[in-house]
């Protein structure tokens, strides 16, 4: 094969898999964010589900955050440095790529082993991405030999000196990830505490708001407060849930508003107007419109919950605005939120929004690890019936 014919077919090589890698760290970079934000908004559809098993749980991981961005963002402008050094088409530019691939194969070596190692599902994007940063590694190491070096470069004309530079690079690159590396230890440590914690019996009271059958073998019960900025991104994740989940779980929403007016053992005030939000939602509850009124505070006002803004999503929720004003204002209201307080108070809660998975508390609300924790209660709930017979 002729040295036009080589280089032409590593440039092909290298282009193909580097187009691979940045596009797979994209949407791997897409997938962090939407978990660690823990809303599925207009990155639902193609992002609702990871297409390989491990890829959510390693993803949610600390382990794969560097510098506060995730590692797969890293990969994607990594990729696209190298692109930009492969368009050049100098020989110093083509020698700096070869350096970087060389690194960054290093990186991704690391990476490779700790997946294996971790005893979690393996990330099989993740090792694909991997894979392509090797495959350009080993293309843009052909391009360099195939191509004569710049002028006064006679060290880097040696192939012998060209395959230790690599070497000394992928070295370099292992040793900075293997120093820098977090053990992904977040989702294994959930799950075991999540099995030891005390399994509660929590009343379900007839009138509780309620996503799903009521016949589901998993049940959640979601405690919030309608001021709560993290109720909101649970919101969405609540919604993603039914529809993943339609007949296996139901979601039981509970009040636990963080305003003293009706919640007068907090230590301090924190959202005024909470209590207010939750009698106007158990208002629209008398009228079997509460989820599109829940729906109404989290996502088309400002969580203020401003007299204004109670009103108007009464308005657009089509409520009888005579009877949600009297019942919102009644003491039956003030009661039935009063009842979901105390009930938190039993459980323990301290915060919002808090999460109870066929009685046992949930601490985490990353929409990865309530899929797995659901799935495996799910998994459990036809032997439990069957030993029940």
């Amino acid at each position: 094969m002729s040295k036009l014919s080589r280089s032409s077919l590593a440039t092909v090589v290298a282009s193909g898999f580097l187009g691979c890698g940045w596009l797979l760290s994209g949407w791997l970079l897409l997938r962090s964010f939407s978990l660690g934000i823990g809303r599925i908004g207009w990155l639902g559809g193609a992002l609702a589900s990871a297409p390989c098993p491990g890829c959510d749980e390693i993803l949610s991981s600390s382990s794969s955050w560097l510098l506060k961005f995730p590692i797969a963002g890293w990969g994607f402008v990594y990729f696209a440095a190298l692109a930009c050094l492969l368009s050049v088409r100098t020989a110093w530019s083509n020698h700096m790529a070869m350096l970087l691939a060389a690194i960054g194969s290093g990186v991704s070596l690391v990476l490779s082993v700790a997946l294996f190692t971790a005893g979690s599902p393996i990330c099989t994007l993740c090792l694909f991405v991997h894979l392509c940063n090797l495959v350009v590694l080993a293309a843009v190491y052909v391009l360099v030999r195939s191509e004569p070096p710049p002028n006064g470069t006679k060290l880097l004309s040696f192939p012998r000196w060209r395959a230790a530079m690599a070497i000394l690079a992928v070295l370099l690159g292992g040793a900075i990830q293997g120093a820098i590396l977090k053990p992904p230890d977040d989702v294994r440590k959930t799950l075991e505490e999540y099995r030891f914690e005390h399994q509660f019996q929590i009343p379900i009271l007839p009138d509780d708001p309620v996503l799903g059958i009521s016949s589901a073998p998993v049940r959640l019960v979601v405690f919030s407060s309608f001021q709560c900025p993290a109720c909101r991104s649970f919101a969405g994740i609540a919604h993603h849930l039914n529809q993943q989940f339609p007949n296996d779980m139901q979601i039981v929403f509970k009040n636990y508003p963080l305003g003293k007016d009706c919640n007068p053992d907090l230590v301090r005030e924190m959202q005024p107007r909470a209590c207010a939000a939750a009698f106007a939602a158990e208002a629209a509850n008398r009228q079997g419109d509460f989820w599109q009124y829940h729906d109404g505070i989290f996502f088309q006002s400002s969580l203020l919950a401003t007299e204004p803004e109670l009103q108007r999503i009464a308005r657009t929720s089509g409520l009888d605005i005579s009877r949600w004003e009297s019942d919102r204002r009644s003491r039956e209201i003030e009661t039935r939120v009063k009842a979901d307080i105390g009930l938190g108070h039993l459980l323990g809660v301290s915060g919002t929004p808090a999460l109870f998975l066929d009685g046992r508390h949930v601490p985490v609300t990353s929409v990865p690890i309530l899929d797995l924790l659901i799935k495996r209660e799910i998994d459990k709930a036809p032997s439990a019936l069957q030993i029940s017979r």
